[in-house]
């Protein structure tokens, strides 16, 4: 892999997590 592709898996990555702790704190709350 390139340094281009594993960087936009990281990226992929960091967003589906954030998306996944937004609906968490809605749903604790």
């Amino acid at each position: 892999m390139s340094a281009r592709s594993w960087l936009l898996a990281l990226l992929m990555v960091a967003v589906v997590l954030s998306g996944i702790g937004v609906v968490y704190a809605k749903y604790l709350s």
